[in-house]
């Protein structure tokens, strides 16, 4: 048995299909950045049922666009290996995925600079106003911001 990594497909997944067909893995890991133009179910509907297990973690332009976001994380989010840990073919899996962005890693503003603006992703939404907060229905983290569904914090990854 195996498991299949497919990392930073930008929208080009016939060379997973052609995969998945030959290999007929256990689980298939995408490794973020899937530019997704209609829901993650749908756009691997040719090879969805070939594998048993499907996981991913988030790219940086994985929250470049709500639909990009939505058609990944809403249409499954029981995929989301973002911050968790599963076991798959008898391995344990990490999904470790994540930028760490210069608003919270190196921003300007007044005090040391040595630490970052926001330790957690909870730290962020309590300092930003509620005009600028994401809403989403299910949503697993209420009120940070999309461009921030990526980040990395130093909390990272529960963000509490």
């Amino acid at each position: 048995m195996s498991i299949l990594f497919y990392g930073d497909p930008h929208g080009v997944w016939q060379p997973l299909f052609e995969a998945v067909e030959k290999h007929r893995p256990v689980a298939v890991i995408l490794l973020g950045d899937m530019d997704l133009d209609e829901p993650l179910r749908v756009k691997l509907k040719p090879v969805w049922d070939l594998a048993p297990q499907w996981k991913y973690i988030l790219g940086n332009h994985d929250t470049d666009e709500r639909m990009f976001y939505e058609h990944l994380v809403g249409d499954y989010p029981e995929g989301n290996l973002q911050g968790n840990i599963t076991m798959l073919d008898g391995r344990l899996i990490a999904g470790l995925g994540g930028v760490f962005k210069a608003k919270v890693w190196a921003p300007r503003y007044e005090g040391d600079m040595s630490e970052a603006k926001y330790d957690s992703a909870a730290d962020m939404i309590r300092r930003t106003a509620r005009a600028d907060r994401w809403k989403a229905m299910g949503d697993e983290i209420p009120g940070l911001p999309l461009s921030h569904r990526d980040t990395i914090f130093p909390a990272y990854p529960s963000g509490e």
